[in-house]
């Protein structure tokens, strides 16, 4: 595959001082082979008083993959080190293909940025 996509995972555990989850705890787990593609152009939602652009992509990756819906894809890169989209973005589905995984990855981010 002509990409790597670089896999983040929250690695905090247990809960704060007054009960709750601790603040999130990204840290690298794994770079595997990918291959992405973007289904539609980004977006504009309404969250509440603001704006945010929603930009959507799929990846394919290898069964054997280290990757999970609750990590995340910080960047990903040509196979010379390039980079060709940077992130994070939130892993919203990991389906499963008989010869590979198909990942749904989600960037929200501001309007204007």
């Amino acid at each position: 595959m002509r990409y790597r996509a670089e896999v983040e995972r929250d690695l905090a555990t247990g809960t704060d001082g007054y009960g709750n989850d601790p603040a999130p705890a990204w840290a690298k787990v794994s770079t595997v082979p990918c291959r992405w593609w973007v289904p539609s152009m980004p977006r504009t939602e309404e969250t509440g008083r603001e704006n945010a652009v929603v930009e959507i992509l799929y990846a394919m990756v290898p069964l054997g993959a280290d990757v999970c819906e609750a990590d995340r894809v910080c960047r990903i890169r040509d196979r010379s080190g390039r980079l060709v989209h940077a992130g994070p973005f939130d892993v919203l589905a990991d389906l499963r293909r008989r010869t590979h995984r198909e990942l749904h990855l989600r960037r929200v981010g501001e309007v204007g940025a």
